[in-house]
C-alpha cells in the first residue's frame, strides 16, 4: 500500500513537473551532472525525478554513469557476435555479455533500493561508436573492437578505483570495491585479445 502511494505521489509530482516546464515555454536541455541525468530519465518513464542529495552525489553519479557504461558494453559485444572473425574475439564478447549484465542487474538494485532513477539510454558518444562498429566485420572489427575494450576497461577500473576510495555512500562503494577486480580481470583479458588479433 505504501508502495502504490510512493508512487501516485511521484506520478503526481511528475505532472507538476511537466506543467511548470510548459508554461515557462523554455527548452530543457541535457545537463552533464547526476542531477540533471537522473531528471531526464525520470522524465522519460514519467516519474518525478528524484534529487540527489549532497551527502552522496559522487556515488549516485558514478552508479548512473557505471550502468550507462555497462549497457553500452553489452549492445556492442551483441554486434560483435555477428560480425567479428575471430572465435577469441567472439567468445571475449560472450563473457563480456554475462558478466556485465550481472554487474548491470546489481547496479539496477541498488539504484532502486536508493531511488536513483538509472539511464534508459546509452550516451550520444557511445551510440557513434556503436554505428562506426556496425560498420565494420572481419579482421577490422575484430581490431577496432578490441582496441575500444582495452580502452573501456581502463576507464571502467580508473572509475571503480575511485568510487572505492572517494565514494560518498557506503553501499556505492561496496559495489565498486567487488566489482573492481572482475574488470581488472576484463582489461587482462581484452588486452591479452587484442594483442593477438593486431599482430
Amino acid at each position: 500500500m505504501i508502495y502504490k502511494l510512493m508512487i501516485f505521489i511521484l506520478l503526481i509530482g511528475a505532472a507538476l513537473a511537466a506543467s511548470a516546464c510548459s508554461s515557462s515555454g523554455e527548452n530543457t536541455s541535457v545537463k552533464r551532472d547526476a542531477n540533471s541525468a537522473v531528471e531526464s530519465n525520470a522524465a522519460n518513464a514519467n516519474i518525478a525525478p528524484v534529487k540527489v542529495s549532497s551527502s552522496n552525489k559522487d556515488s549516485s553519479k558514478f552508479l548512473i554513469k557505471a550502468a550507462q557504461d555497462g549497457a553500452a558494453e553489452i549492445q556492442i559485444c551483441e554486434v560483435a557476435l555477428k560480425q567479428a572473425e575471430s572465435a577469441d574475439v567472439k567468445k571475449f564478447a560472450q563473457d563480456m555479455i554475462k558478466q556485465h549484465g550481472q554487474i548491470d542487474q546489481e547496479a539496477a538494485s541498488i539504484a532502486a533500493q536508493k531511488n536513483i532513477v538509472l539511464p534508459t539510454e546509452v550516451s550520444a558518444e557511445q551510440k557513434s561508436t556503436f554505428e562506426e562498429m556496425k560498420k565494420l566485420s572481419g579482421k577490422n572489427f575484430d581490431k577496432k573492437f578490441m582496441e575500444h575494450n582495452v580502452s573501456d576497461h581502463e576507464n571502467d577500473v580508473k572509475d571503480y578505483k575511485e568510487q572505492m576510495e572517494q565514494g560518498t555512500d557506503a553501499d556505492i562503494k561496496a559495489f565498486a570495491a567487488k566489482t573492481l577486480t572482475t574488470l581488472q580481470t576484463h582489461l587482462g583479458y581484452s588486452t591479452e585479445i587484442n594483442n593477438k588479433v593486431k599482430s
